[in-house]
């Protein structure tokens, strides 16, 4: 992340020029999707809420409800070398969601990227794509810069 040289940034209604990026409660997708390779889909759902020490039943109950949204509950124990590409993504988007962030950055989800699901979109989601109809696949309101 790049620091802040001019202007001032809010997430809601805190200003976070002077915030780590790591604690602004700001979730990303990755283009290559950032998958442990050694861990199950689970586990990688998990993985952020384990890193934020949320209790465990909090946990199994946001990855199966963010599996079956994104339709991968059926590879909770697969690991990323036996899932394509489309479902490699879905876990990716799935283990952001599962954080419940403020902000939410999707990077390049192709023509493949799914569905986002109903929880998601009452959140703030910033499509990094030049792709109008994806950003409206993620978004209610879009500001072209």
């Amino acid at each position: 992340m790049e620091s802040v040289t001019e202007g001032q940034i809010y997430i809601g209604d805190a200003l976070v020029n002077q915030v780590r990026a790591r604690q602004r409660d700001v979730a990303m997708v990755f283009q290559n999707y950032a998958l442990y390779p050694h861990m199950s889909v689970a586990e990688n759902l998990a993985f952020g809420l384990q890193m934020r020490r949320v209790d465990p039943a909090t946990i199994a109950k946001r990855v199966e409800t963010v599996a079956r949204s994104l339709n991968i509950d059926h590879l909770l124990e697969r690991k990323p070398k036996q899932l394509s590409g489309g479902q490699q993504q879905r876990v990716a988007l799935g283990r952001a969601i599962a954080r419940e962030p403020k902000v939410f950055l999707p990077k390049s989800c192709g023509g493949n990227a799914p569905p986002i699901p109903v929880h998601v979109r009452g959140r703030c989601a910033v499509p990094l794509t030049s792709s109008f109809v994806l950003s409206r696949s993620f978004c209610d309101k879009i500001k072209l810069c």
